[in-house]
Parts: C-alpha cells; sequence; structure tokens
C-alpha cells in the first residue's frame, strides 16, 4: 500500500513506486546473498537511471524490518560519520 502524499514524480526514488525487472530482481537476491553469507562489500553499478539508488532503497527497506542488521544509509560521499567513514 502506498503512502499517503506518496509521489511517483520525486526527484528522490521510492520503492513502492519501482518497477522491479528481471535483473533487479537477480541483484537484490546477489546483494542479500552476500550480506547473509557476511562476504564484505560489494560494488553496485550501472549508467544513470538504471536503478542502483531505487534497488539501494528498497534493499534499506527490507533489512530495517529485520533486527539482526544495522544499517546506515550515506548519501554524501563527502560527510564524515562518527566512526570516520
Amino acid at each position: 500500500m502506498r503512502s499517503p502524499g506518496a509521489n511517483a514524480f520525486s526527484t528522490t526514488p521510492d520503492p513502492q513506486f519501482a518497477y522491479e525487472t528481471r535483473e533487479h530482481r537477480l541483484a537484490m537476491v546477489k546483494i542479500l546473498y552476500s550480506i547473509q553469507q557476511r562476504m564484505g562489500m560489494f560494488l553496485m553499478r550501472g549508467d544513470v537511471g538504471t536503478g542502483k539508488t531505487t534497488l539501494s532503497r528498497f534493499l534499506l527497506q527490507q533489512l530495517s524490518a529485520d533486527d539482526g542488521y544495522r544499517l546506515a544509509y550515506l548519501s554524501n560521499m563527502n560527510q564524515r560519520t562518527e566512526a570516520g567513514f
């Protein structure tokens, strides 16, 4: 169910309006597998508009419901965290 006031045409990607392609499902399975197996870092790359940010937000949304994960979303790579990352 979509949130009241949600905007499908916002400049910020919203996973609730995403069209999930076969490629997106495959990427999600690979990402989740690497996280669950504690394989370390992974790289997601692609052309502008291919759904990287939307997939990232969908992943955050999905994993935030699980108490076994601590999540952080860094949208500004110039910003420092308390841990110094």
